[in-house]
C-alpha cells in the first residue's frame, strides 16, 4: 500500500506542475480519480483509466509516461506498454519500452515486444531483444515475438537473427521465428535464408521454412523464389509455386505459369491454383484451357471452373472443350464443365447433369439436381 501510494504522489505533482493548477481547479475529481483507478488491480478499471489518461492532452499523456517509468512494478509496467501503444511507438518514448523488456513479468515483456513489432521499430530497443532471443531459459513464444521485431528493425539484426537460425537446439518455433525475421531485415538476410533453401543436404522441413520465410510479412525475398520454380525436385518446385501464389501478385503470375506444362500433376494443379490466384487467368486462359486434356481430372476440373470464371470474351473459343468435357469419367469434371458452359450462356450441360442427378451418389445427385435446376434457370 505504501508503495502504491508513493507512486501516485510524484505523478499528482509532476502534472499539476506541467498542465497548471487551472486544469485540476477546473476537474480535479475526474483527474484525481482516473490517478487513483491507474493503481487498481481490477483489470478493467485500471485499462479504462490508462485508456482516459493516455488519450488526454500530449502533456498529459507525457506526465503520465514519465511517471510510469518511475515504477518499477509489475502491474504499472504493464500500464507502461499499454500507455506507449496509444501514444505510439517513437525515440522519445523507447526508455519507457525498453523497460517493459527488462520486467520480471512475462506478460508485460509480451506486450512491449508485441507493440515494436506490429509499429517495425525493434531498431528502437534492438539490444533488449537480442538478449531475449538469445536467453534459452525464455519462453519460446517470447523468443519468437523477439525474433520478428528484430527482423522490422533492419539490417543490424542480421547477426543476431543468423546465430538463432542456426542454433540447432532451440526449438523448431524459435527457428522459424528467427527466419521469418532475417528474411525481413535485409537483403542479405534474404540471400542468407535461399542459402538454407539451396542446401540439398538440409531437412526438407526446414527448407520448407526457408521457402515459407522467403514470402512472409516484409520479407525481402519473394523474388529469390523465381528461380527455384524450375527446380529438379518436385516438391521444392511446387512450394515455390505455392509461396508465391500465396502473395497474391499479379507480378508472379508470369512465373507460375510455366509449371502448367510440369510433367507433375501435383505440380500442374499448384501452378493452376496459383494463376488463378495471382489474377493471371485471363492473361493466360489458352494454357487453362489447354488442360481440359490432362491426365489428372482434378486439372482438368479446375481449368473448367477456371475457364468459365475468365473466359466469356472468347466464349465460342472454348466451348467445344468444355462440351466435350461433359462425357468426362468424373463427375466433379461434369458439373465444372457443365456450369462453365453456363457461365458463357450455354446450356448445353442441361441433359448431363439430369442423367447424373438419377445415377449417382447421393451427395453427387443432388449436386447434378441443383446445376440442372440452375441450368433451367430455376434458381
Amino acid at each position: 500500500m505504501t508503495r502504491r501510494i508513493r507512486a501516485y504522489v510524484p505523478f499528482v505533482v509532476v502534472t499539476a506542475i506541467a498542465l497548471g493548477a487551472a486544469l485540476l481547479t477546473a476537474n480535479p475529481t475526474g483527474l484525481e480519480a482516473d490517478l487513483t483507478d491507474l493503481g487498481s488491480k481490477i483489470p478493467t478499471v485500471r485499462k479504462s483509466a490508462i485508456d482516459k489518461l493516455s488519450k488526454g492532452s500530449g502533456q498529459v499523456r507525457s506526465s503520465l509516461l514519465d511517471e510510469l517509468d518511475s515504477d518499477r512494478s509489475a502491474l504499472t509496467k504493464a500500464s507502461i506498454a499499454a500507455v506507449v501503444k496509444n501514444l505510439g511507438v517513437t525515440n522519445s518514448n523507447a526508455t519507457a519500452l525498453k523497460a517493459c523488456l527488462e520486467s520480471r513479468d512475462s506478460a508485460t515483456r509480451h506486450a512491449a515486444i508485441g507493440i515494436l513489432a506490429t509499429a517495425k521499430r525493434g531498431d528502437l530497443a534492438r539490444g533488449n531483444l537480442r538478449k531475449i532471443l538469445g536467453d534459452k531459459n525464455e519462453a519460446a513464444a517470447l523468443r519468437c515475438g523477439a525474433a520478428i521485431a528484430l527482423g522490422s528493425g533492419g539490417a543490424s539484426a542480421r547477426d543476431a537473427l543468423l546465430d538463432a537460425v542456426r542454433d540447432e537446439k532451440a526449438p523448431s518455433s524459435v527457428t522459424s521465428a528467427a527466419m521469418r525475421g532475417l528474411a525481413a531485415c535485409s537483403d542479405k538476410g534474404a540471400a542468407d535464408i535461399k542459402v538454407i533453401l539451396d542446401d540439398a543436404k538440409a531437412d526438407q522441413s526446414r527448407r520448407e521454412e526457408a521457402i515459407r520465410a522467403l514470402v512472409a510479412g516484409d520479407s525481402k525475398g519473394p523474388d529469390l523464389l523465381k528461380v527455384t520454380v524450375a527446380s529438379p525436385t518436385i516438391w521444392v518446385r511446387q512450394a515455390a509455386i505455392e509461396a508465391l501464389a500465396s502473395t497474391g501478385q499479379n507480378s508472379y503470375a508470369a512465373t507460375i505459369s510455366p509449371a502448367l506444362a510440369d510433367p507433375v500433376a501435383s505440380v500442374r494443379l499448384s501452378a493452376l491454383r496459383g494463376v488463378i490466384d495471382t489474377k493471371g487467368e485471363k492473361t493466360y486462359r489458352k494454357g487453362i484451357a489447354a488442360l481440359f486434356a490432362d491426365a489428372d481430372a482434378r486439372v482438368r476440373g479446375l481449368a473448367a471452373r477456371s475457364v468459365g470464371r475468365s473466359s466469356g470474351d472468347i466464349a465460342a473459343n472454348v466451348q467445344a472443350g468444355l462440351l466435350g468435357l461433359l462425357g468426362d469419367a468424373n463427375f466433379h469434371v461434369r458439373y465444372e464443365a457443365a456450369m462453365a458452359l453456363l457461365a458463357h450462356g450455354n446450356k448445353g450441360g442441361l441433359a448431363t447433369m439430369q442423367a447424373d442427378a438419377v445415377s449417382l451418389n447421393q451427395s453427387q445427385a443432388a449436386q447434378a439436381r441443383h446445376a440442372a435446376a440452375r441450368i433451367q434457370g430455376l434458381k
